[in-house]
């Protein structure tokens, strides 16, 4: 798609569905939605995306909002061209990825409220490549 044929959109997660959905922000309807999670289990939170847009980053947070969670331990990657989750990188012991910001040198940081840290994910290699506990 060359820039003239872009088009606005708005992105969400949707827990019900554990998806992250574009909406068409005119019409309201659904144009495409990718299972990132699962539904009851492993529920979308937040998200951020890459500096070009073209990949966003969706915490998993758990089976609950608020209250009793069984945390997640994992971030969905979705390619947002092709419009698939490609992969899931795994916090291992860090629990309940909650808010996710990408700062100015690319890396993804990730709050894990389970255990009170912030970890920092290398898009590039899926590591965790720095922990601040909080």
């Amino acid at each position: 798609m060359n820039s003239s044929d872009a088009k606005a959109f708005l992105i969400a997660t949707v827990k019900e569905n554990a998806s992250l959905t574009v909406l068409d922000p005119v019409t309201g309807e659904v144009v495409n939605a990718v299972t990132v999670g699962v539904p009851g289990t492993e529920v979308p939170h937040e998200f951020a995306l890459t500096a070009d847009h073209t990949k966003a980053l969706i915490t998993l947070y758990g089976d609950a909002d608020y209250g009793r969670n069984n945390p997640g331990h994992r971030v969905a990657v979705v390619d947002l061209v092709e419009m698939i989750c490609t992969h899931h990188i795994d916090l291992g012991l860090d629990r309940g990825p909650h808010a996710i910001a990408r700062d100015s040198a690319g890396l993804f940081w990730v709050t894990a409220e389970e255990n009170n840290c912030l970890v920092a994910i290398d898009l590039r290699t899926d590591d965790i490549v720095r922990t601040i506990w909080t």
